[in-house]
């Protein structure tokens, strides 16, 4: 169990820090608020499906109904051990942001329920101008030591499962989910949430999140994921 929810944890970690320079304004995505007539039958979520190349979601950000912002993470690939892992952020004038990150360590903290061995090796930030910056060695330290804590001090509550019911999403209709409640420290602060998981959705499985105030989405997912960021 907490193998699972730290893998929740970690994947929180680094859609929020992906997602963290775009820009928030309310607006309409009407393609992607139509979604998908899709049904998911009811199926009991145990454990997020193993991680490989290609998998991805795209989850919005609502407001009063409305998604202001998408974001897209998709797993691009296995290096030195490590995965690459992307997310992409949209907002409503179409301002795409986002980073690209390669991490080792991860499955090493997930199978042994330790976290001292992740490490970020580079990154790279897109930039509202279409610009791509590379972050690695020493300009990654100050990175590494807050990632460092972030994992160190992961603190998860509440790791109870039970049925979370049917979720319409944009995704398509989820006949039956699993819900779970958790509390991650997530840098200089703690998100406290309920997700709704199932688990034909790779990644992390989540389906629907709130957390505190803020409501999120599935808006689509696959397994043909392409990297934005070269």
């Amino acid at each position: 169990m907490n193998k699972l929810l730290k893998v929740f944890a970690i994947v929180t970690a680094l859609t929020l820090t992906g997602c963290s320079s775009a820009s928030k304004k309310a607006g309409p995505f009407d393609a992607e608020m139509k979604g998908t007539n899709k049904t998911f039958a009811n199926k009991k979520f145990t454990k997020p499906m193993k991680w490989a190349p290609g998998q991805y979601v795209v989850i919005g950000t609502m407001d009063d109904g409305e998604i202001e912002s998408i974001t897209r993470s998709t797993i691009v690939r296995k290096e030195a051990g490590g995965w690459v892992f992307e997310t992409i952020t949209t907002n409503d004038d179409k301002e795409v942001t986002g980073m690209q990150m390669l991490i080792k360590g991860m499955d090493t903290a997930v199978a042994k329920n330790d976290t001292s061995q992740i490490k970020v090796i580079w990154v790279k930030m897109l930039q509202k101008n279409g610009k791509v910056e590379k972050i690695e060695g020493d300009g990654l330290m100050m990175m590494n030591m807050m990632f460092q804590s972030t994992w160190c001090n992961i603190i998860i509550s509440g790791t109870k499962y039970t049925p979370g019911g049917a979720v319409k999403v944009p995704a398509g209709n989820f006949a039956g989910t699993t819900k779970v409640h958790t509390s991650v420290k997530v840098i200089f602060t703690t998100v406290e949430g309920d997700s709704y998981l199932h688990p034909d959705v790779p990644i992390n499985g989540v389906v629907k999140s709130v957390v505190d105030d803020d409501v999120t989405e599935l808006v689509d997912f696959g397994f043909n994921g392409k990297a934005v960021i070269q």
